[in-house]
């Protein structure tokens, strides 16, 4: 019985911590100091299957952007 009541508080315990550590918000990552550089644009590739030239042909047009990097920003 003595062995139920333990667990019993160590899940208690467990999920307390749990919330409490939920509860703390993170500090923002510091804003990214460069500029975004110019955009390149190639042109669409050929050999797509048909629904997709079309869906980038209505989007984007003839030509599409080349996007080589990513910077992700927000809270972590």
């Amino acid at each position: 019985m003595q062995v139920i009541i333990i667990l019993v508080c160590a899940v208690i315990a467990l999920v307390l911590l749990g919330r409490l550590g939920l509860q703390i918000k993170p500090r923002p990552f510091p804003s990214f100091p460069q500029r975004p550089p110019v955009l390149k644009h190639i042109p669409l590739s050929h050999g797509l299957p048909v629904p997709v030239e079309r869906f980038y042909r209505q989007v984007y047009g003839a030509d599409v952007r080349m996007i080589e990097s990513a910077v992700i920003t927000g809270r972590a």
